[in-house]
């Protein structure tokens, strides 16, 4: 049935019809065995493998989080979304606090948004309760941003249902603020991923929401090709239209969906980030949907957007298939300057890595990366590019969870339904040339029904740890315990003039004769928002040679940094122009 090497035959068996999630995630197993059977009844007997990487401590820093998803048996697609999670200071006490989304019925089953603040020991305590962040119903994505320019962190929950800002009134208490300040959406919307960014560069922070598909009444899927009752795949429903909310700077919000020209093209979005992708200065948006062709809103700088994906290679894979994007990290993988666009994709499918070619756009170096052999079996979500080591290398990370029940290689029978989705989390670790390989054994034997996934140094120690959502599980907090091979740098970029991070801020550090680059912007991996300040591995040096930062603006400023292995904060208007 299945001919051709094993990678080429993966990335066609994705099921297009209302059955295409469970046939796609069952369809691997047709297609291993068709490719040389059983991976694990023909191989060798594995050698030992290596000691992990990362360890497990969310109980030893007091994370008691538990993702709950309240699955009535009638398979509704809100439910195998999952939710996100979010790095944000919330009490603005200076350490970093970790806030995550839950998507059961409400806070009196215990499903309720929950917020983690750090203390001076570095554990954490719940804080939900006095923070107002507990939320209710399916909350699936979490944006962070300064909407009010007042310093303090506000947080957008995006929901099945209506969407809502919760503005941080100061020491670390939130008030809900929905509809009447116009961003709630409709009540049948499925949000995503969401991401702050300011487009029209007036100095207050926009909303752009990602919405799935519109839910209806359709539950499972049955089929010939369905083995069993299922989730049905997005092309089973509408796609939704994804928002844009303009902040007038008065606490309140235009929608611009139309007049912008988003709502042109609906899509079953899933991921998004913001990155300058045409290199005019101007902050643009990168959208990844489920099954089509992905979006690249180019920003006009007259408060309109096009979509350029198909003709700068963003909107599909070099096959020119469209594929099933749940994630996407932004990063210079290969050192020559340019970041990349890395997306994780369904099983069968492979995960894609968009490397940018001069100025005419970007071409699918997912093969010759290693990135596409290494995810072919796998489901991925979440996903950063991030410095393991400290070595100056791009390393990336992605969490792993199916979309229909898998019986067979990682699966294993456990007290709960979720157990057959579960899939191991996944380490590549880069050389510097653009080249990713798998670490196998990086994470011990954990697996899970991955979604949202950040790197932040959680620990204060210097290096990146990550931390993950996941369907009806615990939260994972994962302490890097890699060997250093260098030291580190962490960047944060403030506009005194607007009292709030810069936003699209874009940072080159020079350090022992390399270029590191880095932009200012959580909005990235699945469902999630990430550390606001630039983490740099620095490689074997012991100082820094100068620090260039272009502003939203377009202004450069040179900075001095005395010394390594340390956090620094630059201002706008303080540096050398």
């Amino acid at each position: 049935m299945v001919s051709g090497p094993i990678v080429s035959a993966c990335m066609h068996s994705r099921s297009r019809g209302a059955r295409g999630a469970a046939a796609a995630a069952w369809s691997l197993t047709v297609v291993l065995a068709g490719c040389g059977g059983d991976p694990a009844a023909e191989s060798p007997a594995a050698p030992p493998s290596p000691p992990p990487i990362f360890h497990e401590v969310a109980a030893q820093l007091g994370i008691d989080f538990r993702h709950e998803v309240t699955a009535d048996g009638r398979y509704r697609i809100a439910e195998v979304v999952g939710s996100g999670l979010a790095v944000l200071d919330a009490d603005g006490d200076g350490r970093l606090d970790l806030l995550f989304a839950s998507a059961g019925d409400g806070p009196e089953n215990g499903a309720a948004n929950r917020l983690y603040v750090q203390g001076p020991d570095g554990t954490f305590h719940d804080a939900t309760a006095a923070s107002g962040l507990g939320g209710h119903g399916f909350s699936t994505g979490l944006a962070v941003g300064d909407v009010d320019n007042d310093g303090d962190p506000d947080v957008f929950v995006g929901n099945w249902g209506e969407d809502a800002l919760y503005v941080n009134v100061g020491g670390g208490r939130f008030e809900r603020r929905a509809a009447e300040i116009g961003i709630g959406g409709p009540a049948d919307g499925l949000t995503t991923s969401v991401a702050f960014l300011d487009y029209d560069r007036d100095g207050f922070l926009d909303v752009y929401v990602t919405r799935y598909v519109v839910p209806l009444a359709l539950a499972s899927c049955d089929g010939a090709d369905t083995p069993k009752t299922e989730y049905c795949a997005p092309d089973a429903y509408p796609p939704a239209q994804d928002a844009l909310y303009h902040n007038r700077g008065d606490g309140t919000f235009d929608d611009v969906s139309a007049s912008s020209g988003i709502a042109r093209r609906p899509g079953p979005g899933l991921a998004v980030t913001i990155e300058d992708i045409d290199g005019d200065g101007l902050p643009d948006i990168y959208v990844g949907n489920d099954g089509r062709a992905n979006f690249a809103w180019i920003n006009r700088g007259d408060g309109t957007f096009h979509d350029a994906a198909v003709a700068l290679g963003l909107a599909f894979n070099g096959m020119g298939a469209a594929e099933a994007t749940m994630g996407i990290a932004v990063g210079d993988v290969n050192g020559d300057g340019r970041r990349e666009l890395a997306l994780a994709h369904l099983s069968g499918e492979t995960n894609t890595l968009y490397r940018r070619v001069g100025t005419s756009g970007y071409t699918d170096a997912s093969g010759r990366s290693g990135v596409a052999a290494a995810s072919v079996p796998h489901t991925g979500w979440g996903i950063v590019l991030f410095d393991l080591e400290l070595d100056g290398d791009l390393d990336m990370a992605v969490t792993n969870g199916a979309v229909g029940r898998r019986e067979r290689l990682w699966a294993k029978p456990g007290p709960t339904p979720w157990v057959r989705y579960a899939e191991p989390f996944q380490l590549l670790r880069g050389d510097g040339s653009g080249k990713l390989l798998e670490v196998r054994g990086a994470f011990g034997d954990m697996r899970a029904v991955g979604r949202g996934l950040v790197a932040v140094d959680i620990d204060g120690d210097g290096d990146l740890d990550l931390v993950a959502n996941r369907i009806a599980g615990p939260a994972v907090v994962f302490r890097n315990d890699a060997r250093r091979e260098g030291a580190w740098l962490r960047v944060r970029c403030i506009d005194p003039a607007l009292r709030r991070d810069a936003y699209g801020a874009r940072v080159r550090v020079a350090a022992g004769g390399r270029e590191f680059v880095r932009v200012i912007s959580p909005a990235s991996s699945y469902a999630s928002s990430n550390d606001v300040t630039a983490h740099f591995g620095l490689g074997a040096v012991t100082a820094v040679e100068r620090i260039d930062v272009t502003w939203p603006a377009g202004d450069t400023e040179r900075f001095a940094v005395d010394g390594v292995d340390r956090a620094v904060v630059l201002r706008r208007g303080e540096g050398a122009r």
